[in-house]
């Protein structure tokens, strides 16, 4: 069976070629670094290593062992750091990033909600371009991304976890002309400005190309704060749009309404991004929990 010490041993011989040099490493003596590796070689019945007369050469299934074992020694590592964490009653840090629609919807819904159930848990929340996430997960920055899949472009190392597909609702100020409006098209909806979060750079573009006897869509706002977009909404006679669990609470005020139009361009996708070494963090296990048991909610 190949253990911890074995992967250590391997990436070591590997790297420096000869078994005396790689024992000084290790702080072993070279026959038992050298009966170490030849028993694990009988345990597998493959060779690891060719025996040069200038050293050591790994074989095909060393290079195979080699591309999972950083990964697998991180696992453990982690592993180890949260045992001991749940021991000493702590549970640690956890960083997230997110959108400006998640942070208006989801966040503040959910976070003081895991606050109060895991208080030992020291969440830190970040908002920022999709893009900058994405880096700052591959970097390590992060622990977790929710965001729109809209914008995100991932690497291999990083895992994406669908949470929820939920219709864009159009949205305007309660009397709105367009709510008295039959039969409602999109064409009607081109009559008036928009305001919308400026991180749906691909809805604004997709909304400026469309045009109606010769008139094309007006922006009259774009910013990534949905508080200052349906102040908008509530003063003028423009538009946003966002999905329809965004507008859950407002609509029972009544001071904003949903037009009856929806256009399949505008349906919005939020999932869980990480790195598959991220998982084993407690944390990060118990807030993904927290999140999927919110948009179960709002599927309802």
């Amino acid at each position: 069976m190949i253990k911890p010490r074995h992967l250590q041993q391997i990436m070591v011989l590997t790297e420096i070629g000869t078994i005396n040099q790689a024992a000084e490493v290790l702080c072993m003596t070279q026959p038992s670094l050298t009966n170490s590796i030849k028993k694990l070689e009988h345990d597998l019945g493959v060779s690891l290593f060719e025996r040069t007369s200038k050293g050591v050469k790994p074989t095909l299934y060393t290079e195979h062992i080699l591309k999972q074992a950083p990964q697998i020694l991180q696992q453990l590592d982690t592993l180890h750091k949260e045992i001991k964490l749940l021991s000493s009653g702590q549970v640690g840090e956890l960083h997230i990033g997110t959108g400006p629609v998640i942070i208006h919807a989801l966040m503040k819904d959910v976070i003081p909600l895991f606050s109060k159930r895991y208080p030992e848990i020291e969440v830190h929340l970040y908002v920022d371009h999709p893009k900058n996430i994405i880096d700052k997960l591959e970097n390590g920055t992060l622990d977790l991304g929710i965001l729109s899949t809209e914008y995100v472009d991932l690497s291999e190392e990083l895992i994406s976890v669908s949470l929820l597909q939920d219709p864009t609702r159009f949205i305007v100020r309660a009397g709105h002309p367009l709510l008295e409006v039959g039969q409602l098209e999109f064409k009607h909806l081109l009559a008036y400005p928009f305001a919308l979060p400026r991180i749906a750079k691909q809805k604004i573009q997709w909304l400026r190309s469309q045009t109606h006897a010769g008139h094309s869509a007006r922006i009259c706002l774009t910013v990534n704060d949905y508080d200052l977009l349906i102040h908008q909404v509530k003063h003028s006679n423009a538009i946003t749009a966002g999905p329809s669990h965004l507008f859950q609470a407002l609509l029972k005020q009544k001071e904003i309404a949903i037009l009856d139009y929806q256009n399949p361009a505008f349906t919005w996708h939020a999932c869980a991004v990480y790195k598959s070494i991220t998982i084993h963090s407690m944390g990060m296990k118990l807030f993904l929990e927290m999140i999927r048991d919110w948009f179960e909610q709002k599927n309802v």
